[in-house]
């Protein structure tokens, strides 16, 4: 049987937020790798790219997201905020633009699935941001409290 005290659900927030970075990180660094290794095979698949420096600038901070991602999700088994707030909000921008960009017809349509996974990466970390509920927090009442006072 579960248990549903609050530090359970506490400590299953905290692994699934590791399990998040590492399957991010994985993703991200996967993707800047490609580029950064083989510009050919790359353009072969998404499509000849104007400009390629473009392409391993936005490779190269990828890298260093991912790298991060992965190594607090492997070494150290915590996430944290800042990096957390770093990863949603580069998946959403990426997921947005990758999104319109592939329904327009700018880009392959093969950047479609691309957005898609990186806005569920986004969603992840919002909904695991969160925070439960516990008494005495500023702005929480009591779950009885209104009962309480007879409304």
């Amino acid at each position: 049987m579960r248990s549903t005290s609050p530090h359970f659900a506490e400590e299953r927030r905290l692994r699934t937020r590791v399990k998040l970075a590492f399957a991010q990180g994985t993703y991200v660094l996967v993707g800047a790798l490609w580029p950064l290794l083989s510009m050919a095979s790359f353009e072969e698949v998404t499509g000849n790219k104007r400009d390629e420096w473009l392409v391993r600038s936005v490779a190269g901070i990828l890298l260093v997201l991912g790298s991060l991602l992965v190594h607090d999700a492997f070494f150290h088994r915590h996430i944290a905020r800042t990096l957390r707030i770093m990863a949603s909000g580069i998946s959403l921008v990426l997921g947005v633009v990758a999104l319109f960009s592939s329904l327009s017809g700018r880009v392959s349509w093969l950047y479609l699935p691309d957005g898609v996974i990186h806005i569920a990466f986004a969603v992840g970390w919002i909904l695991l941001a969160r925070r439960p509920w516990k008494p005495g927090r500023r702005g929480h009442q009591e779950p009885n409290a209104l009962q309480a006072d007879g409304v």
